[in-house]
Parts: structure tokens; C-alpha cells; sequence
């Protein structure tokens, strides 16, 4: 379980230039022209700034990069020769990409299936500043810099749903608000995410609203993760109700997923916070052919 920008200036001249000299001959001089032109409208408008990424395709868009940086990693080159890749194998990076397109960056593209419906809208700036992350992220990974590259992954997408709103996925609904009570293809609620030591454990069958009911869409981005038991490494469950929202830790701490750690990583095989993180190590062997 992995866990979870760039910007894009002008004024009319209004000066009259109004010549004094009468002239060799003696002529009046000409009456000042009044400034017919609009106003200005004050201040810069520079349309926002547009990636030219759709909210149909970035999901694809993501996992081919993160599949690039994967194999890079693992293999020293974004796109391994035939027979480039580990013990002589090749990389099968469509098989890589169709992966974790539904997954993402830790998670970033969960749900995101469901913007079929409209819901779910696509910021470019955020979308930028993740595939731009994406590509530079270190193998040897510093806690900080995966907290950030969520943090990016995440926000590309909102949804557009209010409060009380129904819904069928928490990236339906708005930054701040989860959708409780979804189940089994049926519709939930958009509620507002839990504040620390808040309830966490409505639906303890849910694969996801546990912790998205601790930060938006499970981001980690309210620095809450859902808590569900006293004991990571063996991952014995609370009864639901003492199930709560609580802060995330440093490093050394017990943990499941990394929205268990602050601006750290959990290391699946110590089930501790750490940092830095071979985050590929363990998938280089995955998509081997």
C-alpha cells in the first residue's frame, strides 16, 4: 500500500504630444486631439495558464511518466533496448502504463474513472507541477520531495460537488468534503472531511473513505491519516468507533501508508516512516518481459 507551475504586461499610451512650435510661417498651432481610446481596463489579463492537459487523458499522461522514471531507476534509462532491463529482460512499459493509470502517483488517480459524469474538473497548474515533479523525482527519495510530489498529484484533480450533494467517489466532491456512504456502485453524500480526532471509521468496508475522510481524496493534504490500529506491522483493526483522524508522525513512527507520515515515506517492509525511500525498488521486476 503506497499511501497515498509555471505562470504564464501592457497599457494604452494616453500622452498627447502637443506641439507648440507655430511654424516658420506663423500658423496657430494645432488644438490638442482628445484621447478617444477605451480606457484601460487596469491590470494585466493574461489568460490562465493552460498546459494543454485534458482531464480525459492525464491519468495516461501521469503513468507514462512515472513509468519513464520508473524504469529509469530500475534500468538507467527511461526507455530501456529490448533486452535492456533487468537479467536481460525487457520493459514492458505498456503493461507498466496500463497499471497505474488508475493508481497514479500514490494513489492521485483513484476514482478519477468517474469524471465521465462531469464532476470532476482538471487544474493545469497543479497538473504541470506534477508530471514536471514526476520526471525529476530522485530514486534515492527524500520524504520531502514525495510530500510535495503528492501534494501536486493530488490537486490536479477536484471535483465540483457541494456539501450534501450525492455522489458516487470522493473526486467527485469538492476539496474539503468526502463522499460518505458509498458502497457497492451506489451513491454517497459529499460531507466535510473530519477535523483532527474526528470519526474516521462510517464505512470500515470501504477500501478508501476511511482515510478520505481524514484528507482530501486520501492525499495526506490536511497532514490527518485515518487511524485503524495500534499495531502497523501486524495491522490488527480498532473497532470501527475508536477508529479516529490523527496527525501524521515523523520519522521512526509505526505506519501503514505514508499519509501516516509527516513529510516522510513508510517503508512496506519495516513498516516504519523513513526517509529517503527507494520508492520503485520493489515494482522493478513487475513489468518485465
Amino acid at each position: 500500500m503506497f499511501g497515498a507551475a509555471l505562470l504564464l504586461a501592457c497599457s494604452d499610451d494616453t500622452s498627447v504630444d502637443v506641439n507648440t512650435d507655430a511654424g516658420i510661417d506663423g500658423a496657430k498651432p494645432d488644438a490638442p486631439q482628445a484621447d478617444t481610446s477605451p480606457p484601460d481596463a487596469g491590470g494585466d489579463t493574461a489568460p490562465p495558464f493552460d498546459g494543454g492537459f485534458v482531464v480525459d487523458t492525464f491519468d495516461t499522461v501521469l503513468a507514462t511518466e512515472l513509468c519513464k522514471s520508473l524504469a529509469r531507476c530500475c534500468y538507467g534509462s527511461p526507455m530501456p533496448a529490448e533486452g535492456g532491463a533487468g537479467d536481460g529482460g525487457t520493459f514492458d512499459n505498456q503493461k507498466c502504463i496500463n497499471s497505474l493509470k488508475d493508481f497514479g502517483f500514490q494513489g492521485s488517480n483513484i476514482g478519477t474513472a468517474l469524471r465521465d459524469a462531469g464532476n470532476v474538473t482538471l487544474d493545469q497548474l497543479s497538473a504541470d507541477d506534477c508530471i514536471n515533479k514526476i520526471k525529476a523525482i530522485k530514486c534515492d527519495l527524500p520524504g520531502t520531495e514525495y510530500t510535495a510530489a503528492r501534494a501536486s498529484c493530488f490537486a490536479a484533480y477536484t471535483g465540483k460537488l457541494g456539501a450534501g450533494t450525492a455522489c458516487r467517489g470522493s473526486v467527485e466532491c469538492q476539496n474539503g468534503f468526502f463522499c460518505k456512504g458509498q458502497v457497492d456502485g451506489g451513491t454517497g453524500v459529499c460531507t466535510a472531511i473530519r477535523p483532527l480526532n474526528g470519526p474516521c471509521g462510517d464505512n470500515p468496508t470501504s477500501l478508501t473513505e476511511y482515510e478520505e475522510a481524514c484528507s482530501y481524496r486520501a492525499g495526506g493534504g490536511t497532514g490527518n491519516y485515518c487511524r485503524w490500529t495500534n499495531d502497523p506491522a501486524n495491522q490488527v483493526e480498532l473497532d470501527a468507533g475508536e477508529w479516529k483522524c490523527v496527525a501524521s508522525a515523523g520519522m521512526g513512527t509505526g505506519c501503514v501508508s505514508s499519509t501516516w507520515c509527516k513529510d516522510t515515506i513508510c517503508d512496506p517492509t519495516t513498516s516504519l516512516c523513513t526517509s529517503p525511500d527507494k520508492l520503485f525498488e520493489g515494482q522493478c521486476g513487475t513489468y518485465l518481459k
